[in-house]
C-alpha cells in the first residue's frame, strides 16, 4: 500500500537520532543522512552542505520502491512551538497544496494573516489556519510528489553554495513563487524553530542571484519575500514601516491585499504537475533550470 508521506531529514549524527520514531509513523517512512560521521540507517555524505544534504537525500528517495504523496525535508533541529506531526499531515491531505510550510518563529509570525499584536503574543486571532504564502523558510519544507517529479524546486542549484548558503534556498524559493504561487501555502496552526545553527558560508549575493535569475528567466521575475507582512497586526505594521517606510508602503499592501485574495480562493488540488511547453516559454533554453528540468524529456 502506497504511504503518503516520506520525511527526509539531514544533519548531524546525534540530532537525527531525534527523527527516528518517524519511521514508526502509521503512514510514514523515513530517510536521513549525516555529514560529520556516519549514523546507522542512515546514509553517509562526508562534509555535504546544506543543498547537497537535501539533494542527496532525494536522489536516496527516488531509489526506494515505494512512491509518496509528500516529500517532507527537514533540518536536523526542528522543535513545534505549536502544532505537530498530527496536524501537518492531516492538513496536507486535506488542502493537498503543492508545498507547504510551517510558521518559522519568530522569522514569519509577522505574516500570519490575524487581528491583534502578534503571533506569538495575546490577544491574536488567526483568520485562517493557512495561506497562501509569500516568504518561507528552507528548513522544514514539504513538497507533493508532483513538484519532485517537475525537477523545478528539487534537486537544489548547489552551485552557489561557496558564495553563501542562503543563495540556494533563496532561489529556491524565488522559482516556487514563480511556478507555484497560488498553491504555495503556510500552515499557521503548525509553527516551528529550530535551537541550534551549524556555520556556513552567508556572503552577500544579491547581485550575482540578480544575474542568474536573467540568465534563466525569459521574462520577469517575482521576488515577493521582503514584501510579505500582515497589516492587520500590530507587529506586522510595525515591521512594514520599520523596514520600507511609507515610500514603499503601496508594495507592502498590494502584496498583502494579494495574500488575503489568493488565501480566500484557495482549492485543493489533486494534481500539480506543471505544463512542459509553458515552462519552455518560461526558461531560457540552455539554462540550468532548463537543463535540469527537460535533461530527460524526450518531447
Amino acid at each position: 500500500m502506497k504511504k503518503k508521506f516520506l520525511y527526509l531529514v539531514h544533519g548531524n549524527d546525534k540530532l537525527i537520532r531525534n527523527y527516528d520514531f518517524l519511521a514508526d509513523r502509521p503512514d510514514a517512512d523515513l530517510v536521513q543522512s549525516t555529514y560529520n560521521a556516519p549514523a546507522d540507517g542512515a546514509h553517509y555524505f562526508p562534509g555535504s552542505t546544506w543543498a547537497e544534504g537535501r539533494n542527496g537525500l532525494l536522489e536516496k528517495a527516488l531509489e526506494l520502491e515505494n512512491s509518496y504523496e509528500y516529500y517532507i525535508f527537514m533540518d536536523d533541529d526542528i522543535e513545534f512551538h505549536k502544532g505537530g506531526y498530527d496536524e501537518l499531515e492531516e492538513q496536507l491531505i486535506r488542502l493537498k497544496p503543492a508545498v507547504a510550510v510551517p510558521v518559522f518563529v519568530p522569522k514569519t509570525t509577522r505574516t500570519v494573516l490575524g487581528l491583534g499584536i502578534s503571533y506569538h503574543r495575546r490577544p491574536f486571532i488567526p483568520l485562517s489556519s493557512y495561506q497562501v504564502c509569500k516568504f518561507a523558510d528552507g528548513q522544514f519544507m514539504a513538497f507533493h510528489e508532483d513538484v519532485i517529479r517537475d525537477r523545478v524546486l528539487m534537486p537544489l542549484q548547489n552551485q552557489f553554495d561557496e558564495i553563501s548558503w542562503w543563495y540556494t534556498s533563496s532561489n529556491q524559493q524565488i522559482l516556487m513563487h514563480n511556478l507555484y504561487p497560488n498553491s504555495t501555502l503556510q500552515l499557521n496552526n503548525v509553527a516551528i524553530t529550530n535551537e541550534s545553527h551549524r556555520e556556513y558560508t552567508k556572503n552577500s549575493f544579491d547581485k550575482k542571484q540578480e544575474a542568474w535569475l536573467k540568465e534563466q528567466f525569459i521574462g520577469p521575475v517575482i521576488n515577493p519575500r521582503e514584501y510579505a507582512a500582515n497589516l492587520l497586526s500590530v507587529e506586522g505594521i510595525r515591521y512594514a514601516y520599520s523596514k520600507f517606510g511609507l515610500k514603499r508602503l503601496s508594495v507592502v499592501i498590494k502584496v498583502f491585499i494579494e495574500t488575503v485574495i489568493g488565501t480566500i480562493r484557495y482549492k485543493s488540488k489533486e494534481r500539480h504537475l506543471l505544463d512542459r511547453r509553458e515552462l519552455k516559454k518560461i526558461f531560457r533554453k540552455g539554462s540550468e533550470i532548463y537543463r535540469q528540468v527537460f535533461n530527460d524529456d524526450r518531447s
